[in-house]
């Protein structure tokens, strides 16, 4: 656990005991003890393999990484410095001191301008700034087969547990809101894709007639 270093402040690893020493099952809650988890995994997984070699680049392989970056970076020069009991780095010899984090949306992004411009298909009539729309999935609670709990969210036994085959609406496309999105993930946005982030805002102000937001709901 030490190497860990889990942060359990403000429910960020959730116990199934009040006292977090006696925890016989632990959840993780929070976006950088899911980055410690995967990453002190990822080494141990190095570091006790027949032919290890360093660790010199890690590519971003769902869309989510990218807003966990700063994370990254924080816990991968925590493991760089990080040593055992004897006082000897347990992972250094396993890491580059400068680890590439690769981000494979910044390629996609420019093979797509490529093709595009090679088959001349932009919309140079289209303004993407005004006419995008940004949208969620949500739990469909007009569907009495959906199982959601007191603050309307898919159970975890309803999401993992639903039968093969079965074919009905059990989410619904709503527009990005507060309502919909927690306070990090819209800063998140806000830090991590501020363009997009204004296009976004326009869309859920200016777009009533789309939207149909609440004034107290609507992202500022």
């Amino acid at each position: 656990m030490d190497v860990y270093n889990f942060n359990f402040d403000h429910n960020k690893m959730l116990c199934d005991s009040r006292k977090t020493d006696d925890c016989n099952v632990l959840q993780i809650n929070d976006a950088e003890n899911y980055v410690r988890y995967h990453l002190v995994s990822l080494m141990e997984q190095i570091r006790k393999s027949s032919n290890p070699q360093p660790l010199k680049a890690l590519v971003l392989g769902c869309t989510h990484y990218p807003y966990l970056v700063k994370e990254i970076d924080k816990v991968l020069a925590e493991l760089y410095d990080y040593k055992g009991n004897d006082g000897a780095y347990v992972y250094r010899n396993l890491m580059a001191k400068d680890i590439k984090v690769i981000n494979p949306a910044r390629y996609v992004a420019k093979e797509l301008y490529d093709a595009l411009k090679a088959k001349k298909q932009f919309n140079n009539k289209g303004d993407y700034a005004k006419n995008s729309e940004f949208y969620i999935s949500v739990p469909n609670l007009g569907n009495p087969n959906v199982k959601a709990d007191a603050q309307g969210r898919m159970t975890y036994d309803y999401k993992y547990g639903r039968n093969a085959g079965e074919i009905q609406e059990y989410v619904k496309e709503v527009p990005f809101n507060k309502s919909n999105l927690s306070a990090e993930t819209i800063a998140r946005f806000k830090n991590a894709i501020p363009t997009t982030f204004e296009m976004i805002r326009n869309f859920n102000q200016y777009n009533k007639k789309l939207t149909n937001t609440p004034l107290e709901n609507r992202i500022d």
